[in-house]
């Protein structure tokens, strides 16, 4: 169970990194550079908080994409908000009656919610992918992530046949994409790697 644990563990931490860096863009947009500092603490935070979820025999936390394309929407992006849900749903944690109640939404005003903020979400994620320098390299990139990675959802029965090793890495399309990706992106600029550190031995001797 390590490899499925270290996939799903690798996919929700740059699940979180996007999620924070669209939650900085919109909350300070004259960055020009993405600050990375808040973004480092709130990893830190979000791992800490899913061990803690473990620890307590709770279920895993994490960032909500949704959350922050409703704050793209409503510009309104104060910490205190988050403060005061946090707080609103620990007391509601104690009253499980109440939680059943609200988990009655209907289901075209859930699906309606979801698109209003995942439309957000969606375009915030483009302009962070195409507001740097655009290449051939990164179009495989992304081209051939995507393709394998909703090809899990589509077409699952693709992948009947092969190893169960390899059925493990294409199972759902967030792990799948991220982990492609970031395979991908090293493999593609092996060459920008090398050359990377050769500059630095260099330098350092």
């Amino acid at each position: 169970m390590l490899i499925p644990f270290v996939v799903i563990a690798v996919s929700g931490s740059l699940k979180s990194f996007g999620n924070l860096l669209a939650a900085q863009k919109i909350s300070e947009p004259e960055l020009k550079e993405p600050d990375f500092v808040p973004i480092r603490k709130g990893l830190l935070a979000d791992g800490f908080s899913t061990a803690l979820a473990g620890l307590l025999g709770g279920m895993a936390v994490d960032t909500s994409s949704s959350n922050i394309g409703l704050a793209g929407a409503t510009k309104v992006v104060s910490r205190w908000i988050s403060v005061g849900a946090g707080v609103i749903f620990i007391i509601m944690a104690f009253f499980p009656k109440l939680i059943t109640v609200l988990s009655l939404m209907p289901k075209p005003v859930l699906g309606a919610s979801i698109i209003f903020s995942g439309c957000f979400m969606i375009i915030i994620g483009l302009q962070q992918i195409f507001s740097e320098e655009w290449n051939q390299r990164r179009t495989f990139v992304v081209g051939i992530s995507l393709f394998f990675g909703l090809s899990t959802a589509f077409l699952p029965e693709l992948y009947a046949r092969a190893p169960h090793f390899i059925q493990t890495f294409f199972t759902d399309p967030l792990p799948t994409t991220t982990i492609l990706a970031v395979v991908l992106n090293q493999i593609f600029n092996f060459d920008i790697v090398i050359g990377n550190l050769k500059r630095k031995y260099i330098k350092n001797s």
